[in-house]
């Protein structure tokens, strides 16, 4: 009897239930569907519109030709039907969790204003002032979108022709989805990428596992040879694309302040193009990432047991970004010794031209590392070593880099315009031997451009330091740091171009005739005279004499000689750098006073050089027929004026 009375309880309790949730589920529904509207017309001015809505079954809600509308009548959103499936559990304690989600046929369309008006209104929103910040922290930003991402994500997607398109002026990029599902935390689908200029298909699959707080996924190309990614082409006018892409990594979540993640990426027939990197496509048949990141409250971390993987060769990278009461960046390559050839077989096409077809034995070992504390740019720390552990060269391939030894021609181009071919060679007339140029510029020239030439073996870590520094504490490239070695090679093996490719070339091609002494210091020291530029269109020493002062090198003098080493780092400014002819600008009163006194500090003038010595001297060559009005001032080299001259290295 008692049982039946249970029964009857039950049944009348699911009735209540029943009766409660499906008469009122329609008016819950609607009430928080007004609510979502409203938000977005505050917090966005979006009008949010839509056909149809409601349940499906006992629990599987339906919106039907869901819109949203910008202010300026634009669609935002659209999409045709959708239908989300709670998880009742959570939802009991008001946390909103899906179980499924099916999406058909949805369209979302940003453009740059739409997002700058967004960013405006996060801007100017009141702020709650009884809610105390919190201090913000990478691991706590960290900690908070991973688990997002996998407290959130339904249990079962599927979407099927969707898409996004961003517009900014007349370049668009879409990513379109004709199809993709996620069940059992794996998920497949196949994309549509667009943008001004291609379009192509490509296929993305892997795992998403909530449990393990793990995610992989692997993109190819479907019908290219590549998948290229969009906008980057018309926007940027370069070039980023891969025949396969793999990334994996696993979330480990010490505690709010603490993140470590650990996972691979890696990339086959890896493609980048940019004017910034090199002139030609670089490529890259193999390239991977084992990746190991400590994440913190005020740092950033890539541990130095990761490992990096270019063909056939690997080296270990560590990075670290502090952001406390300043700034500090630290990197590093932890010391490696490795198989030379290894190095040179594994360097990327179309990235180092020079080496091409070169055969070595023996290793090398190298290791770098540099820390820089921005608010104190004058700590710079800098520290690089490439080191010969029995380096032979045994071919050399495209270019032979004994090249300077004997009689070459040097052909110049400004700005990627062939300007003329240089002979260097003692059957040139306008070729001067060592011997025969003065002293005086000599010393000049060494001492205002690179005064360790004959000590160093290409590269001085001391004036890179103060040029990182320098530029640092003045926001803008205010100074270089390249050696006489630096500028030769650029000069002989390299095109003008200001790439990331030819500043690694340039290094590598140093080191090369440095360490092999492949060409002798004074060798050098006599090409890099005899070819550099010292007005527009005068290259060479002796043509640069008498152009000016329609003399002999071996006849200059210490004003003459201090005043043409100004010239070296922008030869083309010589018009701009006189009052009248005979009186150079106030500037240069400086640039003579600290030239003449490290000069004399290294025994390289007397104090009887010095007697009479000013800024003043006659051009009687044809340079006199080129001189700017007096009141005319080079804006290009305004800057470099503007400041006091860091002493010479």
């Amino acid at each position: 009897m008692l049982h039946n009375r249970y029964i009857k309880l039950i049944i009348i309790l699911l009735a209540v239930f029943t009766v409660s949730y499906f008469g009122g589920r329609n008016y819950v529904l609607n009430k928080l569907l007004h609510r979502l509207t409203a938000k977005a017309e505050q917090n966005f001015r979006l009008k949010t519109e839509y056909s149809k809505a409601g349940f499906v079954g006992f629990k599987t809600l339906y919106i039907s030709n869901l819109t949203l509308v910008s202010e300026t009548n634009d669609t935002i959103i659209s999409v045709d039907s959708l239908l989300a499936t709670p998880k009742l559990l959570p939802l009991l304690f008001g946390r909103k969790r899906l179980s499924k989600l099916f999406v058909n046929n949805a369209n979302a369309s940003f453009n740059v204003q739409l997002l700058r008006q967004f960013k405006n209104r996060f801007k100017t929103s009141p702020i709650d002032t009884t809610i105390q910040p919190k201090t913000a922290s990478y691991a706590n930003i960290l900690n908070s979108m991973q688990g997002l991402l996998f407290r959130v994500f339904p249990n079962e997607i599927t979407i099927l022709n969707s898409g996004i398109t961003y517009k900014r002026d007349n370049i668009f990029a879409s990513v379109y989805c004709e199809n993709f599902s996620y069940y059992k935390s794996k998920f497949i689908g196949n994309l549509l990428l667009s943008d001004n200029s291609f379009t192509e298909r490509c296929m993305v699959q892997g795992v998403l596992d909530n449990s393990n707080r793990d995610i992989t996924a692997t993109v190819n190309h479907s019908n290219t040879d590549i998948v290229k990614l969009p906008y980057i082409g018309p926007r940027w006018h370069a070039l980023f694309g891969f025949d396969t892409v793999h990334f994996s990594a696993n979330f480990e979540e010490i505690d709010d302040n603490n993140l470590n993640i650990k996972g691979i990426a890696s990339a086959t027939h890896l493609t980048l193009q940019h004017k910034r990197i090199g002139i030609d496509s670089m490529v890259t048949d193999y390239a991977q990432i084992d990746f190991d990141f400590h994440v913190g409250a005020k740092f950033i971390e890539l541990d130095s047991i990761s490992q990096v993987h270019i063909n056939k060769f690997s080296f270990s990278p560590y990075a670290k970004f502090e952001k406390d009461t300043a700034k500090k960046l630290t990197l590093g390559f932890m010391y490696k010794e490795f198989d030379a050839n290894e190095l040179f077989e594994s360097l990327p096409r179309g990235f180092f031209t020079n080496f091409d077809g070169i055969k070595t034995e023996g290793r090398l070992a190298y290791q770098m590392f540099t820390s820089v504390d921005f608010s104190l740019p004058d700590s710079v720390k800098f520290v690089s070593k490439l080191e010969n552990k029995g380096f032979k060269i045994r071919k050399y391939g495209v270019t032979d880099f004994r090249v300077m030894n004997g009689a070459f021609v040097q052909e110049v181009f400004d700005n990627d315009r062939f300007v003329k071919s240089i002979l260097v060679s003692p059957n040139n007339p306008d070729f001067v031997p060592l011997n025969q140029i003065s002293n005086y510029l000599k010393s000049c020239i060494l001492t205002a451009e690179d005064g360790d030439f004959f000590y160093h073996r290409g590269f001085n870590e001391r004036a890179f330091r103060e040029s990182i520094a320098t530029n640092l504490k003045e926001h803008r490239f205010a100074r270089g740091g390249s050696t006489i070695s630096m500028q030769l090679v650029k000069n002989v093996f390299l095109s003008r171009n200001k790439t990331i490719s030819r500043k690694v070339e340039e290094a590598l091609i140093v080191w090369l005739i440095e360490n092999q002494r492949l060409t002798s210091k004074e060798r050098m020291f006599e090409v890099y005279l005899n070819i550099i530029e010292w007005a527009p269109g005068i290259y060479g020493i002796k043509p640069a004499s008498k152009f000016y002062f329609n003399k002999l090198p071996s006849a200059l003098t210490l004003s003459e000689s201090i005043y043409l080493s100004s010239l070296v780092p922008r030869p083309k400014a010589f018009r701009y750098t006189f009052v009248t002819n005979g009186v150079l600008r106030d500037y240069f009163k400086g640039y003579y006073k600290l030239l003449s006194s490290i000069m004399l500090r290294r025994n390289q003038i007397t104090p009887t050089d010095t007697i009479n010595l000013s800024p003043n001297i006659q051009l009687v060559g044809d340079a006199k027929n080129f001189l700017a009005k007096p009141d005319t001032i080079a804006v290009e080299d305004s800057l470099y004026f503007a400041n006091p001259i860091p002493e010479p290295i």
